[in-house]
């Protein structure tokens, strides 16, 4: 299976959720009173309380910090122009080596100010057996901005910033001057509530877009205890449901429920999920227990489970998982006759995939645009994005005929790896140059994907790891029957007349 196919699966499962639009305009926000309730009387003096959180993201795998700057798991990382190859050990210096001999260099096109220096590279954590947890960490995201603790029994209108919390989201390439264009936008209204300081908060989310596509949002919050040291994911329910139409027509709907807490005074969470698409005859269950063994996230054990059923067929596909500070030990059963055998993955390093590149004039770093380029390349070690001395690559000294065009270099083979997924053999290095014998250009990563680095299994199976899979094995699942209602509906959704009261998480103040 492609990576990219999955790109756009997981994709779809966020819109579904939320319904991107890239034309929101600063409507209207009051401050109303709650659902259900008289207003208070004049002279009664409401005392203020604060509001309770929850945690801005949460994984199976709390990786260690990558390199400065940048994020883990299944968070978007935009990286500055002058990207850091610190998670590789061994490094050179970037050159390249062609069929033809390139043009003398003249070094201006990394200079301050060009469109190579100002262009900055999207990537995204990937795991196929955490990939399930997207969908998690998406919604928590887009939970930050609401203000949870500072917006407290207020009915108000937030507006909620996409792009931070879709991790597929795909530069265009000029990611300085389309900074606003690349930036989606909802308006969710927002009821939050909370009695006094020792009661739980409890937030309803409503979000409608009526268009073509018509889809509907409601989400009911219940957080009881806020994240803290010894309960980093804290103590909250998320039940969320959404609809769509097509054209009118019933389209697809998703229910699902988000739930932390303690067991054995030990911190999980599980979740479930099931969408219904209707138009194309598909039901798609995801599931997924965590519990952690240690508090800092470092140690746990869990399970995900993602079941496709149609009318003729089901196919399932489970994943056991268990990790230390090092190492993250992973194995895949499904329905099939097929046996797969364990992968042992080192928490420290990753391997990078580059899935589309930006093209530079050398001479002065300007961003190559509707143009159709042919180049013969000789590939390298020190152009290796992932090259390190330990490391055999049959690909090193070998010709290429690579074409460009519209941010795809093709040419670079394919190759399956351990999860049955299509990646590129090797990818370049920003600041790689190729020569079509009449210019010198330098490339870019434009979008890219980091994986865990593969490493021999006797690292995990073996003390002082000793990782093993017998508290996976022993975790139960929620099924799509244990998914709460949520006990509201569109039609009590309030009206409201005021511009937001928060925007991408900024409290606006009057």
């Amino acid at each position: 299976m492609k990576l990219a196919h999955l790109i756009n699966y997981s994709f779809v499962i966020l819109l579904l959720l939320t319904g991107c639009n890239n034309n929101v305009t600063n409507e209207a926000v009051k401050v109303a009173k709650p659902l259900g309730e008289s207003p208070p009387k004049e002279e009664e003096e409401i005392q203020p309380v604060q509001g309770l959180t929850i945690p801005a993201r949460i994984s199976i795998d709390q990786l260690t910090e990558l390199e400065p700057g940048s994020s883990s798991l299944s968070k978007l990382v935009v990286e500055q122009s002058k990207e850091s190859d610190s998670q590789i050990p061994f490094t050179s210096k970037t050159s390249l080596t062609s069929a033809q001999k390139p043009l003398p260099a003249t070094k201006s096109f990394d200079a301050p100010g060009t469109d190579y220096s100002r262009d900055s590279t999207r990537s995204f954590f990937w795991s196929e057996s955490l990939s399930k947890l997207d969908t998690i960490n998406a919604l928590l995201c887009m939970i930050q901005q609401i203000a949870t603790k500072e917006l407290v029994n207020k009915i108000y209108i937030a507006k909620i910033n996409l792009s931070r919390c879709n991790r597929f989201q795909y530069s265009d390439g000029d990611n300085v001057a389309n900074e606003k264009a690349d930036t989606w936008y909802e308006l969710w209204t927002v009821d939050s509530r909370r009695e006094d300081s020792s009661s739980p908060q409890k937030i309803r989310i409503w979000h409608s877009e009526n268009a073509t596509f018509k889809s509907d949002l409601l989400m009911e919050v219940t957080i009881r205890q806020s994240p803290e040291t010894e309960s980093p994911l804290g103590d909250f329910t998320l039940t969320w449901k959404a609809s769509n139409e097509l054209n009118s027509a019933p389209h697809s709907t998703v229910n699902a429920t988000i739930q932390t807490g303690l067991s054995n005074n030990k911190q999980h969470f599980e979740y479930v999920l099931l969408n219904d698409r209707f138009a194309s005859n598909l039901v798609i269950i995801n599931s997924a227990r965590v519990e952690l063994e240690e508090s800092d996230q470092t140690k746990g054990s869990g399970k995900t489970l993602s079941r496709e059923i149609t009318p003729r067929s089901e196919s399932q596909s489970e994943y056991l998982l268990t990790y230390n500070k090092s190492y993250l030990l992973h194995q895949k059963n499904d329905n099939s006759d097929r046996v797969y055998s364990p992968y042992c993955y080192n928490r420290d390093f990753t391997d990078e995939h580059v899935w589309s590149y930006n093209l530079y004039h050398e001479a002065d770093g300007s961003r190559v645009r509707h143009k159709a380029l042919d180049f013969i390349y000789t590939h390298t070690s020190d152009n290796d994005r992932n090259w390190y001395p330990v490391r055999d690559n049959p690909y090193i000294d070998e010709d290429f005929n690579l074409s460009y065009i519209n941010r795809m270099l093709t040419g670079i083979p394919l190759i399956t790896n351990e999860n049955d997924m299509e990646v590129p053999a090797f990818s370049l290095k920003s600041g790689t140059l190729l020569t079509d014998q009449t210019r010198n250009y330098v490339v870019k990563a434009n979008t890219s994907s980091k994986h865990l680095r593969l490493t021999d299994l006797n690292n995990c199976i073996n003390p002082p790891a000793a990782l093993s899979f017998t508290k996976a094995q022993s975790i139960s699942l929620l099924t799509a029957e244990d998914i709460p209602p949520v006990n509201f509906h569109q039609t009590d959704k309030p009206e409201i007349d005021e511009p937001p009261s928060v925007i991408d998480g900024n409290i606006i103040t009057p």
